[in-house]
């Protein structure tokens, strides 16, 4: 398996400028970055016991998140997880 590289690599400026902004939008929102903090140490706590797949599970957890308070804090939508959730129990 190849390491991840860190920092990430842009394919260009304008993709760097955009995650600069995003963070700096999002890192505004105390909601945002307390959910954003809590999920950083699940994940670091996954990579620190050696267990991959609980790393991979807290990581993609950390992204679900991230979307989610993205569209209900920023963008203000409802989140994608909550309209599944919604759909599944209305159906």
């Amino acid at each position: 398996m190849e390491a991840d590289v860190w920092p990430p690599v842009f394919s260009s400026t304008q993709q760097r400028r955009q995650l600069e902004r995003s963070r700096t939008e999002t890192s505004s929102v105390p909601e945002i970055r307390d959910h954003a903090l809590r999920h950083h140490r699940a994940i670091r706590s996954a990579i620190a016991s050696g267990d991959r797949r609980a790393a991979r599970a807290a990581m993609d957890e950390h992204m679900q998140q991230t979307l989610d308070d993205l569209e209900s804090f920023v963008a203000g939508a409802t989140p994608t997880r909550q309209a599944d959730e919604s759909n599944r129990a209305a159906g």
